[in-house]
């Protein structure tokens, strides 16, 4: 908790400090789920990880418009601060290949499933693959009982 007689940059560094540390678990708990193939834990996690990074660039951005205040930070803290940025730095470059594979893994998905739709889907007897109008099929479409259903 910030001491109430914390200059503004104190605040700011714990603040910042709190909020590092929760994007850390949060990359953490994304990470093991994307590891794991649990999919289904990623949108609680994805709307967290928006609101985090969303106040620590706010944070950021205010933090750094006067870099010099950091001089008032003792050495501890600032050290203690790296560390954390090095640690966060490091878990998004792994959840960054994470979701890399997990978007490929998707794509090959996709693409098989749309390969396997035109393989096998069933055509009105107009247009050919190619897009051309085959008569033969045209024909055998003569003969197609149609019914109505009259309740709709």
């Amino acid at each position: 908790m910030t001491d109430p007689k914390a200059s503004p940059i104190e605040t700011k560094v714990d603040d910042l400090i709190y909020i590092c540390e929760r994007m850390s678990a949060v990359l953490d708990k994304e990470n093991l789920a994307l590891e794991n193939g649990a999919v289904g834990e990623l949108d609680g996690l994805l709307k967290e990880k928006q609101m985090v990074c969303g106040a620590y660039e706010s944070l950021g951005k205010s933090v750094m418009q006067d870099p010099t205040q950091f001089a008032q930070i003792d050495e501890e803290t600032r050290e203690h601060l790296r560390e954390l940025l090095k640690t966060v730095d490091g878990k998004i470059a792994h959840n960054v290949k994470l979701l890399a594979v997990q978007a490929e893994v998707k794509r090959r998905i996709f693409d098989v499933l749309a390969e396997t739709a035109k393989k096998t889907a069933t055509h009105s007897g107009v247009y050919s693959q190619s897009g051309k109008v085959d008569m033969g099929q045209m024909h055998a479409l003569k003969g197609t009982p149609l019914s109505i259903d009259k309740t709709l």
